[in-house]
């Protein structure tokens, strides 16, 4: 700026081809003016004294300015983003094996422990609060030298009229001891599953984050597991990315003649499953997430500004659609009027 404004005249302006750098310089109070024409006449006679210079023909010249334009848009991408891609998909597959893993450890140790104090597991239905109860508890004559205070997990209360009129037989101190064995277990591996559900998100917030914005950490690395890498989902259509998820059910109505499915992993999208016509906004949706999957793969500074400005566009089409109804006509509460007495009343004295 100092430099333009000590060799430039008071009625001279520097000449650019983009209105927004001509706002951003005004501020800077520098004077701009957009011709279009004259940057044309410029890269003309830029090509034509460079071919002279180098001599070269318009082929080689056209060769050379595609390698240079091409090394500009390679440093520009983001590097090692297959890297990355690997790391978020592994960890979702992870998670998932975590989740099995932890209902299915659960399940057998409600069995196990239902065989001494099977009314628990109907009094606590979450799987975690269950285990630490379990663990707190041991054997359930212990409940009558606990305090209050010690159980954070559960109303003591209501646990020790379910002990005094239990069904379950005695456990030996030993069983007691394996089952508490596998709930440490089991709780070490609910505490990993939250520390990957951290890590999934800095990585999806680091690589994805305009995706991430508009589905959500889990359903857009699912996404990005369904698509391969965030390259392959970057080059998809938006049509493909709508029913991502759902290949069987398309080639199932593809074989039969039925209908397609109009969504995959998109119905669990917040803005698709609040939605009453789901299929309109998963279409919608679809297209956004197109758009944003492009600028995180191929834009260098990424901050999920644009990710954060459609989820806001589609959650105002959301809410315009719950006013209107799935066949797109405005939904009204129909009037009391006459109940259904009365009609027959009325009936009666036409007659």
């Amino acid at each position: 700026v100092r430099v333009f404004e000590k060799n430039v005249g008071k009625d001279e302006y520097l000449v650019v081809n983009d209105k927004e750098l001509v706002k951003s310089l005004e501020e800077k109070k520098i004077k701009a003016k957009e011709d279009v024409v004259l940057q044309k006449r410029l890269k003309i006679e830029i090509e034509t004294r460079l071919l002279k210079h180098f001599n070269l023909t318009e082929d080689e010249f056209k060769n050379k300015w595609r390698y240079i334009a091409d090394n500009i848009a390679t440093e520009s991408l983001h590097v090692q983003v297959k890297e990355l891609d690997t790391m978020v998909i592994q960890s979702i597959k992870l998670y998932d094996d975590l989740e099995k893993d932890i209902n299915m450890h659960s399940m057998r140790i409600k069995e196990w422990y239902g065989l001494h104090f099977p009314e628990l597991s109907n009094l606590i239905e979450n799987n975690e609060k269950y285990l630490r109860a379990v663990d707190r508890i041991g054997d359930k004559e212990n409940l009558s030298k606990m305090k209050d205070d010690e159980c954070m997990e559960f109303d003591l209360k209501k646990v020790r009229e379910l002990a005094r009129n239990s069904v379950g037989s005695d456990l030996r101190d030993d069983d007691i001891k394996k089952i508490k064995e596998d709930i440490a277990c089991v709780l070490n591996m609910i505490t990993y599953r939250t520390e990957l559900v951290t890590y999934i998100t800095e990585k999806m917030n680091e690589i994805a984050p305009n995706v991430t914005e508009l589905l959500g950490v889990m359903i857009g690395s699912r996404l990005l597991v369904k698509a391969g890498s965030l390259a392959a989902l970057s080059k998809m259509p938006a049509s493909t990315i709508q029913i991502l998820g759902a290949e069987k059910a398309l080639f199932n109505a593809l074989r039969q003649n039925g209908k397609t499915p109009k969504f995959g992993i998109l119905f669990h999208a917040p803005l698709v499953s609040n939605c009453v016509n789901k299929g309109r906004m998963a279409r919608i949706l679809a297209a956004k997430i197109a758009i944003a999957a492009r600028v995180d793969y191929y834009k260098k500074d990424r901050d999920g500004s644009i990710g954060k400005k459609y989820y806001e566009q589609l959650d105002k089409k959301r809410q315009k659609m719950q006013e209107v109804g799935s066949k797109g006509v405005l939904v009204r509460k129909k009037p009391s009027g006459k109940s259904k007495v009365e009609r027959n009343d009325v009936k009666r004295l036409k007659k």
